[in-house]
């Protein structure tokens, strides 16, 4: 069977290879305007110039500052509040007592006892900083 004239194909319909570039050049124009919504790209060589983090804004010197001024203020804090209770031996501490203790004859007129800091004047002013709890001393 032999196909009549007017089934044949005609110039009216483009090359294959127009039809590609046809397309490339609508996707190009499509991805310009995209493009434009991008963000914009930083230079990175300024904070990696020591080899470190430097937070934006603050320039290498000024973060260095900073970060020896917070290490100064952690070590003084750390002097303020030592680790660990001092406490005093209780061979250490009978030779105090008994030198603080004063005598009138046998009767002991003053014990030289040292007593614990009050922290909390009441009840009530304990229990208003911590709250009432039943799990306060678990």
């Amino acid at each position: 069977f032999v196909k009549p004239a007017s089934y044949i194909r005609k110039s009216s319909q483009p090359a294959p290879k127009k039809k590609m570039a046809r397309f490339a050049l609508a996707l190009a124009l499509l991805a310009a305007p995209v493009a434009a919504f991008a963000p914009a790209q930083q230079q990175v060589v300024a904070a990696t110039r020591m080899n470190g983090y430097v937070p934006n804004g603050l320039s290498e010197s000024e973060y260095r500052s900073q970060q020896a001024a917070e290490k100064s203020k952690a070590a003084n804090n750390k002097q303020r509040f030592p680790k660990g209770k001092k406490t005093l031996d209780i061979a250490d501490w009978l030779p105090q007592l008994e030198q603080r203790q004063t005598l009138k004859g046998d009767k002991i007129t003053g014990s030289g006892h040292t007593y614990a800091k009050q922290k909390f004047e009441t009840k009530t002013a304990f229990d208003r900083f911590f709250g009432k709890s039943k799990d306060m001393w678990e």
